[in-house]
């Protein structure tokens, strides 16, 4: 953890390594790792909240969107999580894995958000979060 005005290291886990990316919501800050997998960690405490390890290959970068965290598999699928417990809600796979960060619309009232990815063969996937499957 960086201070944000100074760059100054405030904590630091020698024991976590192999991370390829982070993000952070309100509640919870995502590390994906190679060889954890995606986890969940509590901002203040550094505590573990849950664990979830990929299936195939190694997370990429996650993407929240509302109560949901999508994140790809580098040899698997586009797996979307439940925030709050790391439960599997869903899974697109498209045979060659995913490496891409999804791109997602934002948020509107009534309209259930979606998003794009490249797969690592190449197809562009258009998905929606929630709501009906599209066209």
């Amino acid at each position: 953890a960086l201070e944000l005005g100074t760059g100054n290291l405030i904590w630091r886990d020698a024991n976590r390594v192999g991370i390829t990316s982070l993000a952070r919501t309100r509640t919870c800050l995502l590390v994906s790792s190679a060889r954890e997998g995606l986890v969940c960690l509590d901002p203040r405490s550094r505590e573990t909240v849950w664990r979830r390890p990929a299936s195939r290959g190694a997370p990429g970068q996650p993407t929240v969107v509302d109560q949901v965290v999508v994140v790809g598999e580098s040899e698997g699928g586009l797996v979307a999580v439940a925030l709050d417990s790391g439960t599997e809600l869903s899974r697109l796979e498209a045979g060659h894995g995913f490496s891409a960060q999804p791109a997602m619309s934002a948020l509107r009232a009534g309209r259930p958000p979606f998003g794009v990815v490249l797969s690592n063969g190449g197809t562009l996937l258009a998905f929606r979060v929630g709501g009906a499957p599209l066209p």
